[in-house]
């Protein structure tokens, strides 16, 4: 059973044809990439909740440095960054 960890996404971008290259910062202050893959294809519901600073529950797989999103999940509203 994966566990899903509060993340908020930073950053993403194009990887492949359907596949999303985010970069994460979890609670603890780590930050990393990982690898969102399929989000992209027209049948895919997970590019929508891939939005920059939004917090997320995340769940991630793999060995190395750049891991696989598993599973994705709504943690809150968006948060209003101001000047």
């Amino acid at each position: 059973m994966l566990e899903l960890q509060p993340h908020f996404l930073l950053h993403r971008r194009a990887y492949s044809n359907n596949s999303l290259l985010v970069e994460l910062l979890s609670l603890e202050g780590a930050r990393y990439p990982a690898l969102a893959k399929g989000v992209r294809s027209g049948r895919a519901q997970g590019a929508a909740l891939l939005q920059p600073f939004r917090p997320r529950l995340v769940a991630t797989t793999g060995r190395g440095e750049v891991m696989t999103l598993s599973k994705l999940d709504v943690a809150g509203p968006a948060l209003s960054l101001r000047c």
